[in-house]
């Protein structure tokens, strides 16, 4: 991994849109939290991120949703995470949950969606080839897949290498990278927080770009 060094240009960006995060995992106090260290990390201020609980399969709340998300003109949406998201699939065939899940997502359009998804525990513990948790169906649904990884080589700090694994409209998959996040003695934290959640969150004060070749 050759670590570059690069700030984001957001003069680059054609367009700021409402953004939307479901979540299904954690609560609304985490969340923020994580934005307002990722926003630190970046230099700017924390975007307003239109954020909501969620409980029921994403199924079930897909019509009033939608239709809410419109209304705020949110054009980018995060789904915390897929898994969490499914219908039970009880007495139905094994891949309905997921065939349904997305197509649900249609209902969301022209807003693009990021699904943050799982792998096995054997794929994630051996570092094999692996596909989203829920075969064929959930590797076959998305256009776009992205696998993140920890790198555990890199010790002083926690650096996250992302590889696509699949890119449906692209005429070649990207190229992959990585994020590299780093606490300093600026940190808004204590001494003891930053050491403590360094390893496991993503806790920062510095971006880094990382190429891997």
């Amino acid at each position: 991994i050759d670590q570059v060094r690069a700030a984001i240009d957001f003069s680059t960006l054609t367009r700021a849109v409402p953004t939307a995060y479901l979540d299904w995992e954690t609560s609304k106090a985490p969340t923020n939290q994580r934005l307002w260290l990722l926003a630190r990390g970046l230099g700017i201020d924390p975007p307003r991120v239109f954020y909501k609980r969620m409980v029921n399969p994403l199924v079930d709340e897909i019509g009033p949703l939608s239709a809410e998300l419109a209304q705020h003109h949110v054009g980018f949406i995060v789904i915390d995470s897929k898994m969490f998201a499914l219908d039970s699939g009880a007495g139905v065939g094994f891949h309905e949950p997921i065939t349904d899940f997305y197509t649900a997502l249609r209902l969301f359009a022209p807003a693009a969606v990021l699904v943050l998804s799982h792998i096995t525990n054997e794929d994630a513990r051996t570092g094999t080839p692996a596909r989203p948790y829920g075969g064929a169906f959930a590797f076959n649904g998305p256009r776009v897949i992205w696998e993140a990884r920890r790198e555990w080589e890199i010790e002083d700090a926690t650096a996250i290498v992302f590889t696509c694994k699949k890119a449906n409209y692209l005429q070649r998959k990207p190229d992959a990278f990585g994020l590299r996040f780093s606490p300093t003695t600026q940190h808004m934290m204590s001494e003891e927080a930053v050491r403590t959640t360094v390893r496991t969150s993503i806790e920062l004060s510095t971006l880094d770009l990382t190429e891997v070749r």
